[in-house]
């Protein structure tokens, strides 16, 4: 709406907008799809928020979250995200990580909410229960919870791509005993959301229905979203399909993710290096590099003497400290050091030029998936340039945890 018409609809229409705001940000950010392009998108800063809810005080505890946030955080990181993270969150802590995420989004080109946990929806509001929330009374809603439009408020502005991601449809006890202090108004599930131009909402199942938490280490929906979100070369629209379609075969149909976007342009969380000129730089090998998108195995030197190189679970016991040579794309099972080398965050082309070796972040995810995590102190990745051998080096390095 121009000024012209502010000023003509007067306080009537300013009161309107204060009334309708979750309403109104789409609406504000309807052309930002169009007007920004695919390589500025992918290039350009990118923050997340994730946060994992299980260990409730008042309810049964989810033992999925966390590890579901753990998880995505680290392939967000490899794909390039500022992330602000938290597990088993209170309100107070909840808010401190919006507050944060709000702070570090404000000049962003791609902002990402994950959110695992329980939630509920009153009067086709969506609501994040924190892990102290008691709802036992009428009033605890405004002061327990957590509006799920709070973030997405914040995520969305100027030309920039917004995706928000809820595995907040679990069968929710808190949600049963708030019903009882009300008279109508609480559904099963999660709300068909506003949106606008830009913004793309997954919900793990469809609205109003409830989602399993699943048997494994992630559920369902996150299982999917983490084989998938980090693929190279492609479109984001193709990835959610692909998301949908694992989590309906993997409950037997029971369960069907809600994928709705409103994403005006081609949209790549990790482009493939070898696209078209409109792939970003930080993505793509420099021309005169070698061959960087080789497998990870024809790079590598042949292993050292008296050096470890099989799989972490094949260590003599759990005190061990090894050096594990050639094995970054078998050991990182989650993707997150494999997603930082295909979104060009570790440049193999930068090291084929002769920088010196260079420490990353080591992940969670770069444990073998047959490792007990608490076998192990520590995980980091290294990569370096052998001159003589003339190719990359990767290392991953375990040291013990007892």
């Amino acid at each position: 709406m121009g000024n012209n018409g502010l000023m003509a609809g007067g306080i009537r229409i300013f009161l309107m907008i204060l009334v309708l705001v979750v309403a109104a940000w789409p609406a504000a950010a309807l052309d930002r799809g169009a007007t920004a392009s695919p390589r500025a998108l992918a290039a350009g800063k990118r923050v997340a928020l994730v946060i994992g809810n299980g260990a409730y005080r008042h309810a049964p505890a989810l033992p999925n979250p966390a590890n579901d946030a753990r998880d995505m955080a680290g392939l967000l990181e490899g794909l390039g995200f500022d992330v602000v993270f938290g597990v088993n969150l209170d309100r107070l802590g909840m808010e401190d990580r919006i507050r944060a995420f709000a702070d570090r989004s404000a000049d962003a080109a791609v902002t990402l909410f994950y959110y695992a946990g329980h939630g509920m929806q009153v009067d086709g509001r969506n609501y994040l229960i924190p892990v102290d929330a008691a709802l036992s009374t009428a009033s605890a809603l405004q002061f327990e919870t957590v509006e799920a439009d709070t973030v997405l408020r914040f995520m969305v502005g100027g030309d920039r791509i917004a995706i928000a991601l809820l595995d907040a449809c679990r069968d929710n006890p808190l949600s049963r005993s708030f019903v009882a202090t009300r008279s109508a108004g609480t559904s099963r599930g999660l709300a068909l959301p506003a949106t606008g131009g830009g913004i793309m909402i997954g919900f793990a199942t469809a609205p109003g229905e409830t989602a399993a938490d699943g048997d494994g280490r992630n559920s369902p929906f996150a299982a999917a979203l983490l084989r998938h979100l980090g693929a190279p070369g492609m479109e984001i629209s193709r990835t959610m399909r692909r998301v949908m379609a694992d989590v309906s075969s993997a409950t037997g149909d029971r369960q069907r993710p809600w994928i709705h976007s409103d994403i005006a342009v081609d949209f790549y969380l990790n482009p493939d290096p070898a696209e078209a000129d409109d792939t970003p730089a930080v993505a793509r090998p420099a021309p005169a590099a070698r061959p960087a998108r080789q497998e990870l195995a024809a790079l590598a030197p042949e292993p050292k003497p008296g050096r470890a190189t099989g799989p972490v679970g094949e260590a003599a016991s759990p005190r061990t400290i090894g050096v594990f040579e050639n094995q970054a794309f078998e050991l990182c099972g989650f993707g997150g050091f494999k997603a930082a080398l295909q979104a060009g965050r570790i440049r193999l082309s930068s090291l084929d030029r002769g920088v010196p070796g260079r420490s990353f972040r080591g992940y969670e995810k770069a444990l073998p998936l047959d490792t007990p995590v608490e076998l192990w102190k520590d995980c980091s990745v290294t990569a370096g340039y052998e001159a003589k051998a003339g190719v990359a080096r990767i290392t991953l390095s375990v040291t013990e945890g007892r």
